[in-house]
């Protein structure tokens, strides 16, 4: 990511999310009513726009055309992972982990989630750019997140952890969604090897969600 940039990655998931908030309430499978804060003026207007017929075709063509799949995997990754984690939290995990957490707003959305700790690490941009969104748009943050940052392919999660004094007693849920495919082998071995520390006694949920598609990945 370069200097001062955001996650353009996380701001073509949350116009998905935007996208499929807007259609008819019987046909979409879920509402996102933060995500259309994520996204710059002009994928604003689209979202907007997609709520009539004939602009909604046409923005669901161009998106397709440019990048086949994106759209529909998307939205069916981001159900997934609701569920799974519902299912989790059913459990009894008590702790929710997102890395590379971009502008995911499933601690917000979620009821379920909202008496839950959610720690939220990403790269510093992405991260001080959603607090301030939060504090614009929602009013504050919301109690429940965490805000933690790190450069994956610069920076040690082990020691994130333990200058931030997480709490891996409680049974945890980690969400690691479309994130390897913009880290070094030697980024991705560390993450696992942080997951893998978790203790053995504690029920712990890996939800990963990995990008398969060539085109995809060089379009973002």
């Amino acid at each position: 990511m370069k200097a001062q940039k955001t996650s353009r990655t996380a701001q073509y998931m949350a116009f998905f999310r935007a996208l499929e908030t807007k259609r008819n309430q019987k046909d979409r499978l879920f509402s996102d009513p933060y995500a259309i804060h994520f996204v710059d003026s002009k994928l604003r207007l689209a979202v907007r726009l997609s709520q009539y017929s004939v602009f909604s075709k046409y923005i669901n063509h161009t998106i397709n055309k440019k990048i086949p799949g994106a759209l529909s995997s998307g939205i069916a990754r981001t159900k997934y992972i609701d569920e799974l984690l519902k299912t989790a939290v059913s459990n009894g995990v008590e702790q929710v982990i997102i890395l590379g957490a971009g502008f995911d707003t499933r601690a917000v959305r979620l009821d379920f989630l909202k008496s839950i700790p959610v720690i939220e690490i990403d790269h510093p941009n992405t991260s001080n750019f959603k607090a301030e969104i939060y504090k614009k748009r929602i009013g504050r943050i919301p109690e429940n997140v965490t805000f933690l940052q790190i450069d994956f392919n610069k920076q040690n999660l082990d020691q994130l952890a333990a200058e931030n004094n997480l709490d891996f007693s409680k049974p945890t849920a980690v969400i690691w969604e479309g994130v390897t495919n913009y880290l070094t082998e030697e980024a991705v071995k560390s993450t696992f090897s942080f997951i893998s520390k978790l203790p053995k006694t504690v029920t712990s949920y890996l939800l990963m969600c990995i990008k398969k598609y060539s085109k995809i990945l060089n379009y973002f």
